[in-house]
Parts: C-alpha cells; structure tokens; sequence
C-alpha cells in the first residue's frame, strides 16, 4: 500500500489507459505535474470507460505514480520517463494527489509571472 501524507489521496485508476477516464497529466514550467480533467467535444468532462476509485479534482498536485515521488518539481525528462512507466505499471494504477498549496502557487507566480503555461502529454 501507498504511503500517503497529511492532506494527500490515493487514487486508483482501473484503465490501461488515462484516456478512457478522461484525465491528462500537466507538467507545468514550475516542474510540478497536476492531474487535469479533459472536457470531451459535447462539453462534459471525464471518460466514458475505465474505473476511478478515489477523489481527485482538476490541477490537483500528483505527488506519487506507480511509485515515484513527484512531490517536488522534476525536469521534462523525468516526467517523460514517469508516463512511459505508467504505460507498463500493472493496473490498477496507484496515484497520490494533493491540493495545490499556497506556497506552491506562490513559487510558480515569482519565477514564472505566468499563469502556468505547460507541457501536457496523454499516457
């Protein structure tokens, strides 16, 4: 079992893949990745397959997949390496999630003067 910290969620994702539920993982310029809802073409939002077993919410803070600590800002390599594991970890996939803290949006505000501008990949 996942070893989770004051304020953080696991969440287990059944599908084997983050597009049927309806989900992409952001990683910002603050090197932090946020979990991000997809809004489908008839404007609703989720997947129409797979299963989600816990709470998350839209730009929730990952701070652990299939075993790796995402709980500070990693660099574009990591984060690709991240999603090409996610891709053969055995489901379902066990993701750790927070809210985002004051003290992480404020570090994104003074370095970056930006709303957050970001890479986003589907897994």
């Amino acid at each position: 079992m996942v070893e989770t910290f004051e304020g953080e969620r696991l969440v287990l994702f059944h599908s084997p893949c983050l597009d049927e539920l309806g989900v992409n993982l952001e990683h910002g310029q603050d090197g932090y990745v946020r979990i991000v809802k997809r809004k489908n073409e008839d404007g609703s939002f989720g997947g129409t397959l797979g299963l989600v077993e816990g709470q998350y919410e839209s730009g929730n803070i990952v701070c652990e997949v299939a075993s790796v600590n995402l709980r500070h800002s990693i660099s574009d390599h990591m984060f690709k390496l991240c999603l090409a594991l996610m891709k053969v970890t055995p489901r379902p996939i066990e993701v750790v999630v927070k809210e985002e803290t004051q003290e992480i949006r404020q570090q994104r505000s003074q370095t970056y003067n930006v709303a957050g501008d970001a890479v986003v990949i589907s897994a």
